[in-house]
């Protein structure tokens, strides 16, 4: 068994924001991304699309936000991740995420790590039952977060 304390994931402020000189073509985003900008005035101007109210990520946000005085302009609020990954990736605004959650565009290039938020951390656990044939994937994922 894995100890609870040894189970965790970092969350990070992922975003897209680009000053609309982009084409369609991905590779001239990278010209096109908003520089020079800190996290905390990214929060108060960009829109921002946030975890519902009851997800413990969301907790943490909020108290970020409000320890900063910012007033963010929230355009969304989603209990999915699977949605909230959809709305970034459609450049609908700016998302607090798991790297995990877009894995696959961070490391393309679709998306990318602005900043990390300080405090932030999102907690995932692996629950399962004594199984006759373990599963191997599984058996991995609990293996490195022991290591850590």
């Amino acid at each position: 068994p894995v100890p609870l304390s040894d189970v965790g994931g970092r969350a990070e402020f992922v975003t897209f924001s680009l000053d609309g000189s982009q084409t369609w073509n991905p590779l001239s985003w990278w010209n096109a991304l908003r520089s020079g900008r800190s996290w905390t005035s990214l929060l108060a101007t960009e829109p921002l699309i946030l975890p519902s109210a009851d997800s413990g990520l969301r907790g943490s946000i909020d108290a970020l936000l409000d320890s900063r005085r910012i007033e963010p302009r929230v355009v969304a609020e989603v209990d999915d991740m699977a949605m909230i990954r959809l709305l970034v990736r459609e450049n609908a605004g700016l998302a607090v995420l798991p790297p995990i959650v877009v894995r696959d565009e961070l490391s393309s290039g679709v998306l990318q790590e602005v900043s990390r938020l300080p405090g932030i951390r999102e907690t995932f656990y692996a629950v399962t039952l004594k199984r006759a044939l373990p599963d191997p994937l599984l058996t991995e994922v609990l293996a490195d977060a022991a290591r850590r």
